[in-house]
């Protein structure tokens, strides 16, 4: 046994809201080799946006990017826990996984994970990945939600002790299966090309808010469709920041005192700020061109996402405030400036999609 591994994880990812996302996204990232292939990826998906309804999905609003099948990293079942066997049993496991180089997803209760908000305040069962362990230190590194991270994902430490505590915990008070999944580099090398088809496709749904269906055929054929990539979501695509607005006004009618959509607009700064960096991503080039006209017009468009890119960090950091102060006049200027940022990006939108088609039809016709 080796007396510490700790696998590599990329420090920083475009998605870390959601784990099933983050997880596999910062394992290929890590992948120097790949790494403009795992780019390419990226920047050809994590367009589309869905939401189900609070009456949907247990009295409150989820949103989420429309599913992506990541095709660098192998996921697997590989060990459903028991309530019988003894915590050190599943430490062992866990770091013989770790030691062949699989990242585990567990279920835990943050009751017992210092740094957690709910630490020694609430039972909160919530899957975490563990990454690497310490035998000197009796530390296991896992990658989760902080006290401090702002509704975004980020690497921590917990003692073997509190591990255990919180892995007995959760298995104690799950009513449905507990299992380990791992996470784990294909062994084989996978090649991708920004798909100029997928985006166009990912754009013309989002700003037309429908489902993506086509994308589905396109992308998952004879990969699993998890359960929300099925058409029983309310809203999609660009609707899904207008229903934020009806969400926000919601709570700003409410009585309650702290702020319940940190993670809904976490995500949504992620999604905006994906949607800036693939803009430069797919144009850095055609800026550097000698056609006055054709770079004029995109230095004008990228101007615009800018703008609203930046309006959208003080959305996110005025809504960080209103979390601190309750200040309901706080809440109130981040509902009028989402407004605002629906109707700015609404006239991107609008310019940006007629250049996207061109630049997909010139693409096919120089493949034909």
């Amino acid at each position: 046994m080796i007396n510490k591994c700790i696998l590599p994880l990329n420090e920083s990812t475009p998605v870390s809201y959601n784990l099933l996302f983050a997880i596999p996204l910062k394992i290929a990232l890590s992948d120097l080799e790949i790494r403009n292939d795992v780019d390419n990826w990226i920047y050809s998906n994590y367009i589309q946006l869905l939401c189900f309804s609070k009456e949907k999905h247990r009295g409150f609003s989820r949103l989420n990017f429309f599913e992506s099948y990541n095709p660098f990293v192998k996921r697997s079942l590989n060990i459903i826990l028991n309530k019988k066997r003894k915590p050190d049993f599943y430490l062992k496991t866990i770091i013989s996984k770790i030691e062949k180089g699989v990242y585990c997803n567990i279920l835990l209760d943050q009751y017992y994970l210092p740094g957690y908000s709910e630490y020694h305040r609430t039972h909160v069962n919530h899957t975490e990945c563990i990454y690497g362990y310490d035998f000197e230190k009796k530390e296991i590194y896992l990658f989760g939600f902080s006290r401090l991270s702002q509704g975004h994902a980020e690497n921590m430490t917990v003692s073997f002790d509190d591990f255990k505590k919180a892995m007995t915990s959760a298995l104690n008070s799950h009513t449905g299966l507990s299992y380990i999944v791992g996470h784990s580099k294909k062994k084989k090398k996978t090649t991708y090309n920004l798909n100029y088809k997928l985006i166009y496709w990912g754009y013309r749904d989002y700003v037309n808010s429908k489902i993506s269906l086509r994308y589905i055929l396109f992308t998952q054929i004879r990969k699993p469709i998890y359960s929300y990539n099925l058409p029983i979501h309310d809203y999609f695509g660009f609707a899904v920041y207008k229903h934020m607005v009806s969400i926000l006004k919601e709570e700003f009618d409410s009585t309650l005192n702290y702020a319940a959509n940190i993670p809904r607009i976490a995500l949504l700064a992620e999604h905006d700020e994906l949607m800036k960096k693939r803009f430069e991503y797919i144009y850095k080039q055609q800026l550097q061109e000698t056609d006055e006209s054709k770079v004029n017009n995109i230095a004008k468009l990228y101007d615009l996402r800018c703008q609203n890119s930046n309006k959208f960090k003080i959305i996110y950091g005025l809504y960080l405030k209103y979390n601190i102060t309750h200040d309901k006049k706080v809440l109130k200027k981040v509902i009028l400036l989402l407004e605002d940022f629906i109707c700015d990006e609404t006239k991107f939108l609008e310019a940006f999609l007629p250049v996207l088609r061109a630049d997909y039809k010139n693409k096919r016709s120089n493949l034909l």
